[in-house]
Protein backbone atom coordinates (compact mmCIF):
# COMPACT_ATOMS: atom_id res chain seq x y z
CA UNK A 1 0.00 0.00 0.00
CA UNK A 2 2.75 2.44 0.82
CA UNK A 3 4.34 1.89 -2.66
CA UNK A 4 0.92 2.02 -4.34
CA UNK A 5 1.70 -0.89 -6.68
CA UNK A 6 1.70 -4.67 -6.75
CA UNK A 7 4.89 -6.54 -5.88
CA UNK A 8 5.55 -10.28 -6.33
CA UNK A 9 4.79 -12.15 -3.12
CA UNK A 10 4.87 -15.77 -4.34
CA UNK A 11 5.06 -17.77 -7.59
CA UNK A 12 4.20 -21.36 -8.51
CA UNK A 13 3.75 -23.39 -11.67
CA UNK A 14 0.21 -24.51 -12.50
CA UNK A 15 -0.02 -27.63 -14.65
CA UNK A 16 -3.31 -28.34 -16.39
CA UNK A 17 -4.98 -31.61 -15.48
CA UNK A 18 -4.36 -33.14 -18.92
CA UNK A 19 -0.59 -32.59 -18.50
CA UNK A 20 -0.41 -33.73 -14.89
CA UNK A 21 1.32 -37.01 -15.79
CA UNK A 22 4.21 -35.25 -17.56
CA UNK A 23 7.25 -35.06 -15.24
CA UNK A 24 7.50 -31.49 -13.97
CA UNK A 25 11.24 -31.38 -14.72
CA UNK A 26 10.42 -31.63 -18.45
CA UNK A 27 8.85 -28.17 -18.34
CA UNK A 28 11.87 -26.42 -16.81
CA UNK A 29 13.95 -26.10 -19.98
CA UNK A 30 14.07 -26.88 -23.68
CA UNK A 31 17.02 -29.21 -23.05
CA UNK A 32 15.07 -31.21 -20.46
CA UNK A 33 12.15 -31.37 -22.86
CA UNK A 34 14.30 -32.80 -25.66
CA UNK A 35 16.01 -35.30 -23.37
CA UNK A 36 12.58 -36.57 -22.36
CA UNK A 37 11.63 -37.07 -26.02
CA UNK A 38 14.69 -39.18 -26.88
CA UNK A 39 13.87 -42.54 -28.43
CA UNK A 40 11.17 -43.91 -30.71
CA UNK A 41 7.60 -42.64 -30.86
CA UNK A 42 5.18 -44.56 -33.07
CA UNK A 43 2.01 -43.62 -34.91
CA UNK A 44 -0.82 -43.53 -32.39
CA UNK A 45 -2.95 -45.83 -34.54
CA UNK A 46 -0.56 -48.72 -33.82
CA UNK A 47 -1.27 -48.55 -30.09
CA UNK A 48 -5.01 -48.50 -30.72
CA UNK A 49 -4.74 -51.55 -33.00
CA UNK A 50 -2.49 -53.37 -30.52
CA UNK A 51 -4.99 -52.83 -27.70
CA UNK A 52 -7.70 -54.45 -29.86
CA UNK A 53 -5.35 -57.15 -31.20
CA UNK A 54 -5.98 -55.77 -34.71
CA UNK A 55 -2.45 -54.86 -35.79
CA UNK A 56 -2.23 -55.72 -39.51
CA UNK A 57 1.34 -57.00 -39.89
CA UNK A 58 1.06 -57.64 -43.64
CA UNK A 59 -0.10 -54.05 -44.19
CA UNK A 60 2.73 -52.71 -42.02
CA UNK A 61 5.33 -54.68 -43.96
CA UNK A 62 3.89 -53.44 -47.24
CA UNK A 63 3.52 -49.77 -46.31
CA UNK A 64 6.43 -49.47 -43.85
CA UNK A 65 6.42 -48.22 -40.26
CA UNK A 66 5.58 -44.64 -39.36
CA UNK A 67 7.56 -43.30 -36.42
CA UNK A 68 9.78 -40.50 -35.17
CA UNK A 69 13.10 -41.01 -33.42
CA UNK A 70 14.82 -38.30 -31.35
CA UNK A 71 18.52 -38.92 -30.78
CA UNK A 72 21.99 -37.42 -30.41
CA UNK A 73 24.95 -38.33 -32.61
CA UNK A 74 28.44 -36.95 -31.96
CA UNK A 75 26.98 -34.04 -30.04
CA UNK A 76 24.35 -33.19 -32.69
CA UNK A 77 20.66 -33.47 -31.98
CA UNK A 78 18.89 -35.33 -34.79
CA UNK A 79 15.33 -36.30 -35.55
CA UNK A 80 14.52 -39.19 -37.90
CA UNK A 81 10.98 -39.28 -39.27
CA UNK A 82 9.63 -42.28 -41.14
CA UNK A 83 6.42 -41.74 -43.07
CA UNK A 84 6.25 -45.40 -44.09
CA UNK A 85 7.06 -45.13 -47.78
CA UNK A 86 9.88 -42.62 -47.24
CA UNK A 87 11.83 -41.01 -44.42
CA UNK A 88 13.49 -37.72 -43.49
CA UNK A 89 16.54 -36.94 -41.43
CA UNK A 90 16.86 -33.51 -39.81
CA UNK A 91 19.69 -31.99 -37.82
CA UNK A 92 18.37 -29.74 -35.06
CA UNK A 93 19.97 -26.32 -35.06
CA UNK A 94 18.23 -24.85 -32.01
CA UNK A 95 15.71 -25.77 -29.31
CA UNK A 96 13.03 -23.18 -28.47
CA UNK A 97 10.63 -23.74 -25.60
CA UNK A 98 7.02 -22.83 -26.38
CA UNK A 99 4.70 -21.44 -23.77
CA UNK A 100 0.95 -21.68 -23.54
CA UNK A 101 -1.47 -24.16 -22.05
CA UNK A 102 0.21 -27.16 -23.72
CA UNK A 103 3.93 -27.59 -22.99
CA UNK A 104 5.67 -27.34 -26.35
CA UNK A 105 9.07 -27.38 -28.01
CA UNK A 106 10.08 -25.84 -31.34
CA UNK A 107 12.95 -27.46 -33.23
CA UNK A 108 14.80 -25.15 -35.59
CA UNK A 109 16.07 -27.45 -38.33
CA UNK A 110 19.04 -27.81 -40.58
CA UNK A 111 18.34 -30.55 -43.11
CA UNK A 112 21.15 -32.99 -43.85
CA UNK A 113 22.60 -32.94 -47.39
CA UNK A 114 21.08 -29.55 -48.17
CA UNK A 115 23.61 -26.90 -49.12
CA UNK A 116 21.12 -24.01 -49.18
CA UNK A 117 22.17 -21.78 -46.30
CA UNK A 118 18.67 -20.28 -46.19
CA UNK A 119 16.94 -23.57 -45.41
CA UNK A 120 14.74 -22.50 -42.50
CA UNK A 121 12.28 -25.06 -41.20
CA UNK A 122 10.63 -25.75 -37.87
CA UNK A 123 8.99 -28.67 -36.14
CA UNK A 124 6.61 -27.86 -33.31
CA UNK A 125 6.04 -30.57 -30.76
CA UNK A 126 3.45 -30.65 -27.99
CA UNK A 127 3.30 -33.29 -25.28
CA UNK A 128 -0.33 -34.28 -24.76
CA UNK A 129 0.62 -36.66 -21.96
CA UNK A 130 3.56 -38.60 -20.62
CA UNK A 131 3.50 -40.98 -23.59
CA UNK A 132 1.79 -39.02 -26.35
CA UNK A 133 2.97 -36.13 -28.48
CA UNK A 134 1.60 -34.10 -31.36
CA UNK A 135 3.93 -33.03 -34.14
CA UNK A 136 3.92 -31.41 -37.58
CA UNK A 137 6.93 -31.80 -39.87
CA UNK A 138 7.67 -29.41 -42.78
CA UNK A 139 6.82 -32.08 -45.37
CA UNK A 140 3.42 -33.06 -43.91
CA UNK A 141 0.21 -31.05 -43.99
CA UNK A 142 -1.50 -31.30 -40.64
CA UNK A 143 -0.43 -32.62 -37.27
CA UNK A 144 0.28 -36.27 -36.45
CA UNK A 145 -0.01 -37.93 -33.05
CA UNK A 146 2.68 -40.33 -31.85
CA UNK A 147 2.89 -42.49 -28.75
CA UNK A 148 5.59 -44.30 -26.79
CA UNK A 149 5.15 -48.05 -26.38
CA UNK A 150 6.33 -50.18 -23.47
CA UNK A 151 8.63 -52.02 -25.88
CA UNK A 152 9.77 -51.44 -29.49
CA UNK A 153 7.08 -52.02 -32.09
CA UNK A 154 9.36 -54.55 -33.80
CA UNK A 155 9.03 -56.76 -30.72
CA UNK A 156 5.22 -56.53 -30.82
CA UNK A 157 5.33 -57.49 -34.50
CA UNK A 158 7.62 -60.46 -33.76
CA UNK A 159 5.28 -61.60 -30.96
CA UNK A 160 2.23 -61.24 -33.20
CA UNK A 161 3.94 -63.26 -35.94
CA UNK A 162 4.89 -65.97 -33.46
CA UNK A 163 1.36 -66.10 -32.07
CA UNK A 164 -0.11 -66.30 -35.58
CA UNK A 165 2.34 -69.06 -36.52
CA UNK A 166 1.57 -71.06 -33.36
CA UNK A 167 -2.17 -70.77 -34.00
CA UNK A 168 -1.61 -71.93 -37.58
CA UNK A 169 0.54 -74.86 -36.45
CA UNK A 170 -1.99 -75.86 -33.77
CA UNK A 171 -4.68 -76.01 -36.44
CA UNK A 172 -2.43 -78.15 -38.65
CA UNK A 173 -1.67 -80.50 -35.74
CA UNK A 174 -5.40 -81.03 -35.19
CA UNK A 175 -5.82 -81.66 -38.90
CA UNK A 176 -2.99 -84.21 -38.94
CA UNK A 177 -4.21 -86.13 -35.90
CA UNK A 178 -5.97 -89.35 -36.86
CA UNK A 179 -5.62 -92.52 -38.91
CA UNK A 180 -4.90 -92.32 -42.64
CA UNK A 181 -4.27 -94.66 -45.55
CA UNK A 182 -1.84 -94.01 -48.38
CA UNK A 183 -1.31 -96.55 -51.16
CA UNK A 184 -0.06 -99.74 -49.47
CA UNK A 185 0.51 -98.44 -45.94
CA UNK A 186 -1.40 -96.76 -43.12
CA UNK A 187 -0.41 -93.89 -40.80
CA UNK A 188 -1.53 -93.15 -37.26
CA UNK A 189 -0.65 -89.61 -36.15
CA UNK A 190 -1.06 -88.74 -32.47
CA UNK A 191 -1.59 -85.39 -30.73
CA UNK A 192 1.98 -85.30 -29.40
CA UNK A 193 3.29 -85.29 -33.01
CA UNK A 194 4.24 -88.97 -32.82
CA UNK A 195 3.40 -91.17 -35.79
CA UNK A 196 3.27 -94.89 -36.64
CA UNK A 197 3.61 -95.98 -40.27
CA UNK A 198 2.73 -99.61 -40.89
CA UNK A 199 2.30 -102.19 -43.64
CA UNK A 200 1.17 -105.80 -43.34
CA UNK A 201 4.62 -106.90 -42.12
CA UNK A 202 6.47 -103.76 -41.02
CA UNK A 203 6.07 -100.84 -38.61
CA UNK A 204 8.15 -97.65 -38.33
CA UNK A 205 7.76 -94.87 -35.77
CA UNK A 206 8.95 -91.32 -35.22
CA UNK A 207 7.78 -87.73 -34.81
CA UNK A 208 7.22 -84.76 -37.10
CA UNK A 209 8.14 -81.07 -36.97
CA UNK A 210 6.47 -78.09 -38.62
CA UNK A 211 8.22 -75.15 -40.26
CA UNK A 212 6.99 -72.15 -42.21
CA UNK A 213 8.91 -70.82 -45.22
CA UNK A 214 7.54 -68.17 -47.58
CA UNK A 215 4.01 -68.88 -46.33
CA UNK A 216 4.43 -72.60 -47.10
CA UNK A 217 4.06 -75.24 -44.40
CA UNK A 218 6.88 -77.80 -44.38
CA UNK A 219 6.58 -81.09 -42.53
CA UNK A 220 9.80 -82.88 -41.55
CA UNK A 221 9.67 -86.54 -40.48
CA UNK A 222 12.19 -87.87 -37.96
CA UNK A 223 12.29 -91.65 -37.59
CA UNK A 224 13.30 -93.57 -34.48
CA UNK A 225 15.07 -96.14 -36.66
CA UNK A 226 14.65 -96.91 -40.35
CA UNK A 227 12.64 -95.03 -42.98
CA UNK A 228 12.02 -97.72 -45.56
CA UNK A 229 8.25 -97.42 -46.17
CA UNK A 230 7.93 -93.77 -47.17
CA UNK A 231 11.61 -93.20 -48.07
CA UNK A 232 11.06 -89.44 -47.93
CA UNK A 233 11.65 -86.99 -45.10
CA UNK A 234 10.55 -83.47 -46.13
CA UNK A 235 7.18 -82.44 -47.54
CA UNK A 236 5.15 -79.40 -48.51
CA UNK A 237 1.77 -79.79 -46.84
CA UNK A 238 -1.56 -79.05 -48.48
CA UNK A 239 -4.38 -79.31 -45.96
CA UNK A 240 -7.10 -77.56 -47.92
CA UNK A 241 -9.19 -80.75 -47.66
CA UNK A 242 -9.45 -82.10 -44.12
CA UNK A 243 -10.15 -85.69 -45.26
CA UNK A 244 -7.59 -85.84 -48.07
CA UNK A 245 -4.18 -84.48 -47.02
CA UNK A 246 -1.52 -83.94 -49.68
CA UNK A 247 2.19 -84.42 -48.89
CA UNK A 248 4.44 -83.13 -51.69
CA UNK A 249 8.03 -84.49 -51.38
CA UNK A 250 10.71 -81.78 -51.52
CA UNK A 251 14.43 -81.30 -51.22
CA UNK A 252 14.96 -78.97 -48.29
CA UNK A 253 17.99 -76.68 -48.60
CA UNK A 254 19.28 -73.98 -46.29
CA UNK A 255 17.70 -71.09 -48.19
CA UNK A 256 15.14 -72.71 -50.52
CA UNK A 257 13.00 -75.74 -51.26
CA UNK A 258 12.91 -77.79 -54.47
CA UNK A 259 9.86 -79.90 -55.33
CA UNK A 260 10.94 -83.40 -56.34
CA UNK A 261 9.82 -84.85 -59.63
CA UNK A 262 7.80 -87.63 -58.02
CA UNK A 263 4.10 -87.97 -57.36
CA UNK A 264 2.66 -86.54 -54.13
CA UNK A 265 1.47 -88.75 -51.29
CA UNK A 266 -2.28 -88.61 -50.65
CA UNK A 267 -3.34 -89.37 -47.08
CA UNK A 268 -7.01 -90.35 -46.91
CA UNK A 269 -8.59 -90.11 -43.49
CA UNK A 270 -10.26 -93.22 -42.14
CA UNK A 271 -13.59 -93.03 -40.39
CA UNK A 272 -13.32 -94.00 -36.72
Amino acid sequence: YDKERFVLAESSRIVSEENADIPISVLYSAENYYNYLKGFWYLKRYAQELSKNELDIAKLEQEGLQYVNFKEDNGSKIIDVSYGSYSDNFKIDKLIKLGGQKPGLRLSLKKENVSDMYYYRYIDIYLLGAKELQMKTPEVFGVVNYIQLDQPLFEYIAEAKEEKKNTHFNNIEKQLTGIFTCENFSVRIEENRRFIISTTNKEETGYYQLEERNSDCIISLFFDASNSIINEKYFLFDGSNNDRLVFLPIQLNFDNTIVKNIKPMIFNREEI
